[in-house]
């Protein structure tokens, strides 16, 4: 076997990896849920943004990247903490937002305005 089969091997590997990320809830193994949503929109124009990456702080598997409209969800276990939410996207600066704590089978809204 050559080195590009190799290569393309993991690679495949990897991207099946990443797909089973998008399958799997690691919140369902740690109680209730709660859940984070909200729409990240352009500061200057408030158009909405599209493929932007919302990640939760504290911790790391719990991630969204918004849709055509600039929404997102994130179901998140309920921590018994204060947490923050990292936004950004290519060609704007990222942001943070305000500290909060889920609650089990509620809603935090946390939108986000993107300065370019």
């Amino acid at each position: 076997m050559n080195n590009r089969c190799i290569v393309s091997i993991v690679w495949i590997g990897f991207y099946v990896y990443l797909l089973t990320l998008g399958c799997s809830n690691p919140a369902s193994d740690q109680g209730p849920l709660g859940f984070i949503a909200g729409r990240v929109t352009d500061s200057l124009t408030s158009f909405p943004i599209e493929s932007a990456w919302v990640d939760v702080d504290t911790v790391s598997p719990y991630f969204a990247y918004t849709n055509s409209q600039g929404n997102y969800i994130i179901s998140a276990p309920n921590i018994p903490a204060m947490m923050s939410l990292f936004c950004g996207r290519g060609g704007y600066k990222t942001k943070m937002s305000s500290p909060f704590v889920t609650i089990p089978g509620d809603t935090v809204v946390v939108n986000f305005e993107l300065a370019p």
